[in-house]
């Protein structure tokens, strides 16, 4: 739906979480660069896992697309659980990378510091 919203309606709004807007094309265009972002750069392959723990916003509409492009399982945690929980969930997934945004951060951070080989994290709006 989303390419043929970006073919057909390239400059209608796609999202809008009150902090940014999306055109269908920028949404299709930020899809795109995310399904990279997880195979090229972090080098996931299909069926590998990751992670989002964030709020309501563009950002994670864009991953959660983003990730069914590039075949990566992502799995939403709820930003209301503790850092224990967090990191069950992350553990459990096997997830490589947990993205998150500035308000989750750090629970984040607590979560997977434990550890041995914590996956990676990156922050929306800083590493994305």
């Amino acid at each position: 739906m989303i390419f043929s919203a970006a073919a057909l309606r390239p400059n209608d709004i796609a999202l809008d979480d009150l902090e940014r807007r999306l055109t269908w094309r920028e949404l299709d265009d930020r899809v795109r660069r995310i399904a990279r972002l997880l195979r090229d750069d972090l080098g996931l392959a299909p069926d590998d896992h990751a992670a989002l723990l964030m709020g309501n916003r563009v950002e994670a509409v864009e991953l959660v697309v983003g990730a069914m492009l590039a075949g990566v399982w992502l799995t939403p945690i709820n930003h209301h659980l503790t850092a224990e929980e967090i990191a069950y969930i992350v553990e459990d997934s096997g997830a490589h990378v947990v993205f998150t945004d500035a308000e989750h951060e750090a629970i984040a951070r607590a979560a997977i510091a434990p550890r041995v080989e914590p996956p990676e994290i990156l922050v929306a709006g800083a590493s994305l």
